[in-house]
């Protein structure tokens, strides 16, 4: 869900406005479009900072599918109900991957304005 509040959030609220993103290439936040389109204006060594960080973070958890063993708010759980919890929690992660790959695919079909609304012509409604 944080993927689905991070595309949403840039396109309500705004981004950092003028700070600098790369010192090197002269790039601000400012000029870096919104949605998918924005993969092909980050410079190729942050996009490289954010795959190492998501490979460090994958392999540092092998295979516990959502058991981390620091109890559930600091209370552990008995089994029955701890594979309910973690079988609920793979659940939503599931529905926040659809989430984001419906939000991928409609920045596709609407050009990179995912949030203006379906861009129909005129005269494609017929009335009943």
């Amino acid at each position: 869900m944080i993927a689905v509040l991070g595309y949403i959030f840039p396109a309500y609220v705004g981004t950092f406005g003028d700070i600098d993103l790369s010192f090197s290439e002269k790039v601000k936040f400012s000029d870096v479009p919104l949605g998918l389109q924005a993969l092909f204006k980050i410079p190729t060594l942050g996009l490289f900072q954010i795959l190492l960080f998501i490979g460090i973070l994958e392999t540092q958890f092998p295979n516990v599918n959502g058991d981390y063993g620091t109890g559930y708010f600091g209370k552990f759980l008995d089994e029955p109900l701890k594979s309910k919890k973690i079988a609920v929690e793979i659940s939503n992660g599931r529905l926040a991957m659809l989430a984001i790959l419906g939000l991928f695919a409609q920045d596709v079909v609407s050009d990179g304005h995912p949030f203006d609304g379906p861009q129909f012509p005129e005269t494609s409604f017929t009335y009943l």
